[in-house]
């Protein structure tokens, strides 16, 4: 059983918000389209603050998937 102490809280704002937003942006593509990384980023509109808490987002998660390995 492992201690729940041990890992790092996710940002729930971001964790609960950002799948879908990509989900949806990526799912208007058509089979054979693409989207580049850049453009995706200026649909979600990507604030300052929204990069940071991104920035720390990866960083928690990071952290919470080298604890698995």
């Amino acid at each position: 059983m492992t201690d729940d102490r041990a890992f790092p809280e996710l940002d729930p704002i971001i964790h609960a918000r950002a799948r879908p937003r990509v989900t949806v942006a990526l799912a208007t593509l058509a089979a054979d389209d693409r989207i580049a990384f850049p453009r995706l980023k200026e649909l979600l509109a990507l604030t300052g603050a929204g990069r940071r808490a991104f920035e720390e987002y990866t960083v928690a998660l990071r952290a919470l998937l080298a604890r698995i390995d």
